[in-house]
């Protein structure tokens, strides 16, 4: 399980780095994969998106187990951003913040 928490943390990483994408780029959108042993991703540039995620099960038998489109044109014309793990303001809101409460019981 940590593998793949790496593995995961390490591709968002590499997606994100591509994900500020504006008019001139939006010919660069792509699908991009990554393997180690039975576990598959493929992943997109745009909203760093998770297109696929297949895992073995229990018995060993693969299977695809992200909710989402099959092609990017999918994601590009719905009408939400379903899917997305960064939005159009990612890294664009000058000094941020929020306050968490805490409630001890």
């Amino acid at each position: 399980m940590a593998r793949f928490a790496a593995l995961f943390c390490f591709s968002i990483l590499v997606v994100l780095q591509c994900a500020s994408i504006d008019s001139a780029m939006a010919e660069e959108i792509g699908i991009y994969e990554l393997k180690k042993g039975n576990l598959s991703m493929k992943l997109t540039n745009y909203g760093a998106r998770i297109v696929s995620l297949v895992l073995p099960d229990k018995n060993g038998k693969r299977g695809d187990i992200a909710l989402g489109f099959d092609t990017i044109q999918g994601f590009m014309n719905a009408s939400s951003p379903f899917g997305a793990t960064v939005g159009r303001v990612a890294n664009r809101i000058s000094k941020a913040q929020f306050t968490l409460e805490r409630n001890c019981l």
